[in-house]
């Protein structure tokens, strides 16, 4: 069940909540959805691999996908394509309880300054043994973003819109940038709790 990507779909947000061992990736998106008469909420399962494939053959963002969903099958339409799939029986589990709802740091960084500084420390970081980046958020608005390996040492500074507590965190270098790649937008907010 935790290879599938969970579907949840209100009268006006769709959300697709997907999970591997280490990071929990949620998409919402607010529109208005038709539901059945009398439905709240539908809720799926989808294989993750049909998800892949369904996004590489999707025509463009203006072509509308008409999901039907039934139990234990799903169908989306678009164009004179039609994909079937088998969703996936179980229970999913509760993302909600995973997701804090209040936050102690918060950083406001330029998208393309944070992917830029990362790209470089991420250089250093995969000589090193643990490929990881190490972020320091610090109340005078700087970012601090360092990497070590045998060969050499990678400092860079960033200034930031910075929020409550300072905060010295690491992360695999990927993982950063897997997020950044997915982000359109020209500024991002990265939101935490505590250096865990």
């Amino acid at each position: 069940i935790l290879t599938g990507c969970l579907l949840e779909v209100e009268p006006t947000e769709a959300r697709l909540v997907a999970l591997d061992g280490f990071r929990l990736a949620m998409q919402k998106t607010q529109e208005a959805f038709t539901l059945p008469e009398g439905t709240e909420q539908i809720t799926s399962v989808i294989p993750g691999r049909v998800l892949n494939e369904l996004g590489k053959i999707l025509l463009d963002e203006e072509t509308p996908c008409t999901l039907t969903i039934g139990k234990g099958h799903m169908q989306a339409s678009f164009g004179n394509t039609r994909l079937n799939t088998v969703t996936l029986a179980g229970e999913y589990i509760d993302y909600k309880k995973i997701l804090p709802s209040s936050f102690q740091t918060l950083a406001k960084v330029e998208r393309s300054a944070l992917q830029d500084a990362i790209d470089r420390a991420s250089l250093m970081a995969r000589e090193g043994k643990n490929n990881l980046i190490y972020l320091h958020l610090l109340p005078d608005g700087r970012m601090e973003m360092t990497a070590n390996a045998d060969r050499g040492d990678v400092h860079e500074e960033m200034d930031i819109g910075f929020e409550g507590n300072e905060l010295s965190i690491a992360f695999n270098s990927r993982y950063l940038t897997d997020i950044i790649h997915n982000i359109d937008g020209e500024r991002l907010c990265m939101c935490f709790n505590s250096n865990v």
